[in-house]
């Protein structure tokens, strides 16, 4: 087949399915849902958007009519068009799928599958700070629901049963609670609503035994991006950068303290002066969550490297 013809008919099929999505969400009202995600990711309790609140209701059947409906509608798209490629974000693996049926900034609404399957007891879970809901619809199985004591490196986990059945509705807020999936009996369809806490808390790593931090992750990109270039930039000794790491230090509305800490770090090595004032000015806000740390941080220094009390006179 001449190439432009493949192309030609990939772009048929596409159309062809992306016609089926929008006739789903036309007939399924669609787009208030979208609407009230939209609310949703922009800080609206779910109680006051009654289109997604009624998807997490109890006896409610408007989730399992809605899966019903979007998979109605995609199967016969592929059936008539079966070199179209869903124009969905998906993901998938052995034992576990995930489809996007919706997303507006943080908040994500997503149908989630799981093959039948014992999983391994973990020896670690990840603790993130989302406000997550779910709705079985179809399936049975087992999870545990982790619930961490406290929020410091280390905490007690206490570990909950649930029995995973239709209709069950799980809630979990915060970086406090985590789920784990032990058992699935029968293959599990699971409704997802998902967003993110305000704030720059990061997902946390926890070993389920001693409630140890094993590791942690920047909670939003823009901190990522900025403990990235605080290595790199460290690493190439690019010490131009030291008064901008600094800044980025120092400035409280701007990342979370583990980012801000990486950039202090960065700039101490890069520029001692610059980053010694940015300690100084860190360590005297009282209402600064690194501010403790940086007295302590400060102090070492200064026993160390009395001259660096020079540098305080930029404070």
């Amino acid at each position: 087949m001449p190439q432009g013809c493949a192309q030609s008919g990939r772009a048929a099929a596409a159309q062809g399915l992306a016609a089926a999505l929008a006739e789903w969400r036309t007939d399924f009202g669609g787009l208030a849902l979208e609407a009230d995600l939209r609310a949703f990711a922009s800080g609206t309790g779910l109680h006051e958007l009654p289109q997604l609140a009624d998807l997490f209701s109890p006896g409610s059947q408007t989730a399992a009519a809605m899966a019903d409906q979007f998979i109605a509608a995609v199967a016969g798209g592929l059936r008539r068009e079966p070199g179209a490629v869903l124009p969905l974000r998906h993901f998938s693996n052995d034992q576990f799928a995930a489809l996007v049926l919706a997303r507006s900034g943080t908040a994500v609404l997503s149908l989630q599958a799981v093959r039948r399957c014992v999983i391994q007891a973990p020896s670690t879970a990840t603790f993130s700070p989302l406000e997550t809901r779910e709705r079985i619809l179809t399936g049975a199985g087992e999870a545990v629901l982790l619930d961490r004591a406290g929020q410091g490196v280390a905490a007690d986990v206490c570990q909950t049963k649930i029995a995973l059945h239709a209709g069950v509705i799980i809630t979990r807020v915060g970086g406090q609670q985590s789920q784990v999936i032990t058992r699935v009996d029968q293959p599990l369809l699971v409704l997802r609503l998902q967003r993110a806490q305000p704030g720059c808390e990061p997902s946390r790593i926890i070993d389920l035994r001693s409630g140890q931090m094993v590791r942690q992750a920047a909670g939003k990109l823009a901190d990522t991006r900025l403990e990235l270039a605080a290595a790199v930039l460290g690493q190439m000794d690019h010490r131009a950068a030291a008064a901008q790491l600094a800044g980025a230090a120092v400035a409280l509305d701007g990342h979370g303290p583990a980012a801000r800490w990486q950039a202090l770090r960065a700039a101490l090595a890069l520029d001692s002066q610059a980053g010694f004032a940015a300690l100084t000015v860190i360590a005297g806000c009282r209402n600064d969550p690194l501010a403790e740390p940086a007295r302590a941080l400060r102090e070492e220094l200064l026993g160390a490297w009395p001259q660096l009390l020079e540098c305080a006179s930029c404070r």
